[in-house]
């Protein structure tokens, strides 16, 4: 396991440097372009991560203040469709834990990202009372793992890997320790 920025990330594995990436890898068409997917594992959509007291129904909701996203992420798309690619309220980061350490500090008034991340960082952070939001214009997304474009082999071996952890119930199992609920359906 190499920790990765995402800027670039998926260029490593079109030169080789990697085999697979991972993790939290939405499914868009822009990105078959220059990776294969697997089927996907995580059905997700963003969400908005504020202090508890910033209540808000959608991201234009947030009048004021700036938000903190990882660059090029589908937070950050979020948010420049929202404000403008070029708006100085977002602020951009390498990685989800400096997003939400600028939150923390109060550099930031929100922190746009994906459901599973900032779900399972308020839920282990009690004592902050974050408030979660997600603007009913966020659509689901889906997250695959990629590998090299034309690399069919190894799709194959991930894809058979996927079909077992959820035919054998494992992927339940794993989904309901993190995320409390049973798995959504995915599609195949």
């Amino acid at each position: 396991f190499i920790n990765t920025p995402w800027e670039g990330i998926f260029a490593t594995v079109d030169k080789g440097d990697r085999d697979i990436i991972m993790s939290g890898i939405t499914i868009t068409d822009k990105r078959k372009q220059v990776v294969d997917f697997s089927k996907p594992y995580f059905l997700a959509h963003q969400l908005i991560l504020t202090d508890k007291s910033v209540k808000i129904n959608k991201l234009s909701d947030l009048s004021k203040g700036s938000v903190a996203v990882v660059s090029g992420s589908a937070g950050d798309v979020a948010a420049s469709k929202a404000f403008g690619k070029a708006s100085t309220r977002i602020r951009r980061f390498d990685n989800t834990p400096l997003a939400l350490e600028e939150l923390n500090q109060g550099g930031v008034v929100a922190a746009i990202g994906d459901i599973g991340v900032l779900a399972f960082y308020a839920r282990n952070n009690p004592d902050k009372h974050f408030n979660m939001t997600r603007d009913p214009a966020f659509e689901e997304q889906y997250f695959g793992i990629a590998v090299k474009k034309g690399n069919q082999k190894l799709i194959d071996k991930i894809n058979a890997g996927l079909d077992k952890v959820v035919a054998s119930g494992e992927y339940n199992k794993i989904y309901r320790k993190w995320f409390g609920t049973d798995a959504p359906k995915l599609p195949q």
